[in-house]
């Protein structure tokens, strides 16, 4: 007997895709945020802005360009026949 069951597996497959979710879940809040405090930056006008808001919007845009890209690279990959 091996110990393990059919149960077994279906369980741990729902907790793969369990965790998998919360992953996506707390990517998009992450990526949610960082767009809203973008957003908040945005709202003062540029000559108002301090150094630290630049560089904290350059570092937004930055990351949220990365995340974007590799959104597009993804799709791509998934949309080529054969995958």
């Amino acid at each position: 007997m091996t110990g393990f069951s059919a149960d077994e597996g279906l369980e741990y497959a729902h907790e793969q895709d369990l965790a998998r979710t919360s992953r996506g879940l707390d990517t998009y809040t992450h990526l949610e945020g960082l767009a809203g405090e973008e957003d908040e930056l945005l709202e003062a006008a540029e000559q108002d802005r301090k150094q630290e808001h630049r560089e904290r919007l350059h570092a937004i845009t930055q990351e949220l360009d990365r995340a974007w890209e590799t959104l597009r690279r993804r799709a791509e990959r998934r949309a080529k026949p054969g995958d």
